[in-house]
């Protein structure tokens, strides 16, 4: 499994604990959870927030190379191990959360994923990267269609509300904002005329979406590399039209 620098969540860290902080309070308040999961927790940031909520019981799952990092969460709620192959557990919990991680998985290991999450809940919050989004070591960028599909196929069908009330959040990420979704099992979901309401409101609204300020990072890059094109274009015709100038003077062809 690819082993991620300390750096690596130093720079996420501010965005996981100012998105906990919008996103998990809607959540305890809509599913009243005492036991959170969170597959791929990085330092433990949004279990943090979690516990300081209320939860009663968290857990952490992570790489080995987190346990000589600093962690939000106490050492005896973290589980190191290979989220490729992760380990079975004899519990489950009122939600699992994966969030940005998938991506960072091999394609091949995107099945297993979603049968692993829904094995230790019968709620899911789950986000993973778009094409093309930036980001370490992303092996399976996919639209958010791909997962949905994953997750319905063992029977659990997604709840997308959540993206409008964070939508227009300035502390909440473009990346949460388009990916997040709320993976709910069916026969869960049938016991909640609330959430069943929330999951036919998905269901008539486009899926894959592409927040305006991810399109607008794109677009800035796109418009850079081109200025950066043309000038390097300029002066290489330049630099060729002064050396033909010197063999010119000088003589030669």
């Amino acid at each position: 499994m690819h082993t991620y620098p300390k750096e690596f969540f130093t720079y996420i860290r501010d965005w996981s604990i100012n998105s906990a902080r919008v996103i998990v309070p809607i959540l305890v308040s809509r599913l009243h959870p005492q036991s959170v999961v969170d597959v791929g927790c990085g330092d433990g940031s949004w279990l943090s927030v979690f516990a300081e909520l209320g939860v009663q019981k968290i857990m952490g799952l992570d790489g080995t190379y987190m346990l000589d990092r600093e962690l939000k969460i106490p050492r005896e709620a973290f589980l190191a191990c290979d989220l490729n192959n992760p380990p079975a557990l004899d519990q489950r919990f009122d939600l699992a959360v994966c969030l940005e991680v998938a991506e960072h998985l091999p394609e091949s290991s995107a099945d297993g994923l979603a049968r692993y999450l829904g094995g230790l809940s019968d709620f899911v919050l789950f986000s993973a990267a778009v094409p093309l989004q930036n980001g370490e070591n992303h092996l399976n960028c996919q639209w958010q269609d791909y997962w949905r599909e994953k997750f319905e196929a063992i029977g659990y069908l997604p709840i997308t509300t959540l993206r409008q009330q964070i939508w227009q959040h300035a502390d909440v990420p473009f990346f949460y904002k388009q990916n997040i979704a709320l993976y709910v099992k069916k026969e869960a979901l049938e016991r909640e005329p609330a959430l069943l309401e929330e999951h036919e409101l998905t269901m008539a609204a486009p899926f894959s979406v592409i927040h305006p300020e991810y399109y607008l990072e794109v677009m800035r890059y796109l418009a850079e590399a081109k200025r950066e094109r043309t000038f390097a274009e300029t002066l290489t015709y330049h630099v060729k039209r002064r050396i033909r100038f010197i063999r010119r003077r000088l003589g030669l062809k």
